[in-house]
Parts: structure tokens; C-alpha cells; sequence
């Protein structure tokens, strides 16, 4: 009986470990992915208007920033479902700050951060 009590409780210890080592990394990424996903529309609301050419020198910065900040790659895998709402509210919030230099320059070059500050650096007013 004891015997048998100590496979058992192996055998739970090792599921434990397996759910441990699996699992609970996983749903810690999940959570600090949803903290992100708010972070970005964060952003998406205060870098998505440009009115003076510093405001849109920063969201210049802001684009380069927001496509690298807290990309899906090994060791920072959430849930396929986390993963695409996370890209999914990256590209909303590009969108949004390409939009608004857009609007603030007459000039469009989609998301390429350099080519924003090429042009703002060249063509800057003072505020």
C-alpha cells in the first residue's frame, strides 16, 4: 500500500512539474501580453494626432518603437488567440500614427520611421 501511495504521489509530483515548467510561463506571457495590448492603445490615443512638428517627431519615434516593443518570439510565446490580438493592436496603432503624420505633413511613407525623420528633420518649424 505505501507502495503504491509513493507511485501515486510521484506520479502527481510529476504532472506538477510538467504543468509548472509548461504552463504557468505561458499564462505569465499572456497576462503581460494583455498589459501591452492596453499599453499600445495607450499609445494608439496619445501618438495617434500630430499638430506641431515636435508632436510629430515623437510619433515618428513612437512608430519605430512600437514595432519592435514586445514582439512574440521564443521564450515570449503567448496563446495563438493572445498573440493575434497583440499584433492585431500593434498595427492599429501604427496605422493610427502613420495617419496622423500623414495629416500633419501631406507626405506618406507608410511605416517607415527613418523616412519620417529624414522628412521632419529637414522640413522642421518651431512650434
Amino acid at each position: 500500500m505505501a507502495r503504491k501511495l509513493l507511485i501515486l504521489g510521484l506520479a502527481l509530483l510529476a504532472i506538477f512539474a510538467v504543468v509548472t515548467v509548461v504552463f504557468v510561463p505561458r499564462l505569465a506571457v499572456q497576462a503581460h501580453q494583455r498589459a501591452v495590448i492596453q499599453e499600445l492603445s495607450l499609445w494608439e490615443a496619445e501618438y495617434g494626432r500630430a499638430s506641431t512638428a515636435s508632436e510629430a517627431i515623437r510619433t515618428a519615434e513612437m512608430i519605430k518603437y512600437v514595432q519592435t516593443y514586445y514582439q512574440p518570439r521564443e521564450g515570449y510565446r503567448g496563446s495563438e488567440a493572445s498573440e493575434n490580438v497583440l499584433q492585431s493592436q500593434r498595427q492599429e496603432t501604427i496605422d493610427a500614427m502613420v495617419a496622423a503624420l500623414r495629416s500633419f505633413t501631406g507626405e506618406d511613407f507608410g511605416e517607415n520611421a527613418d523616412e519620417w525623420f529624414v522628412y521632419l528633420g529637414s522640413n522642421q518649424t518651431s512650434d
